[in-house]
């Protein structure tokens, strides 16, 4: 199986008043291409679009403690799509095709501490 994400968009990420997640540190894939294959020649390309309008951010605090036992807290961030699939391929032989409204979340980034503005 293969993932690929592409079209990046970067927005900054607002925490709560006065602290953001900034712009950059979890882009937003606009386009997902997935393909899978098997040994016996069946496969699915599987493109999934979306736009940062039917895209919302979803900021998850992780809760971290430093060498000297310091308490921290960190964001990661998933962001929750809907957008269109667009579905090809061959199961068991017969050749398949359709388009669907869809779902799908990814998680973006590396943990990062919020940047606190005045």
């Amino acid at each position: 199986m293969q993932v690929k994400h592409s079209n990046f968009v970067n927005v900054a990420i607002p925490l709560y008043p006065g602290a953001v997640l900034p712009t950059g540190s979890f882009p937003l894939p606009l386009n997902t291409d997935v393909f899978a294959s098997s040994k016996t020649g069946d496969y699915l390309n599987i493109k999934f679009t979306t736009e940062l309008g039917h895209s919302a951010p979803l900021p998850l605090s992780v809760p971290m403690i430093d060498a000297n036992g310091n308490i921290m807290v960190k964001y990661r961030l998933i962001w929750e799509m809907v957008g269109t699939y667009q579905v090809d391929g061959k199961i068991k032989g017969k050749p398949i095709s359709y388009t669907a409204d869809g779902f799908m979340e990814y998680v973006s980034g590396e943990s990062i501490s919020p940047t606190l503005q005045s």
